[in-house]
């Protein structure tokens, strides 16, 4: 998603609920321009970006092939088989 709030653009890409660790990649927090960087397992999950839209894209690039590999590499899902329905049944 992005927004614009105050002058600054902020844009984010990327699932962080179970991130263990976020980096500051570039620029500083205070100053309003940075990317942070979201890991989960040392392997980047999201990305937060302030005034930082080429950087951000770089990085949403690499999370989007990083998925794609990942679905790739994926064992193959398989429909578990389910139970008949029962027309009718009778309970005592």
């Amino acid at each position: 998603f992005w927004s614009d709030q105050y002058n600054v653009r902020i844009q984010f890409a990327g699932h962080a609920r179970d991130a263990d660790r976020v980096d500051i990649e570039a620029g500083d927090p205070a100053a309003h321009s940075f990317l942070a960087v979201y890991y989960r397992g040392g392997q980047p999950v999201a990305v937060l970006g302030a005034n930082q839209p080429r950087l951000f894209t770089k990085w949403r690039r690499q999370l989007n092939a990083a998925r794609a590999t990942a679905a790739q590499n994926a064992p193959a899902q398989t429909t578990a088989a389910q139970p008949a329905l029962v027309a009718s049944a009778s309970f005592a």
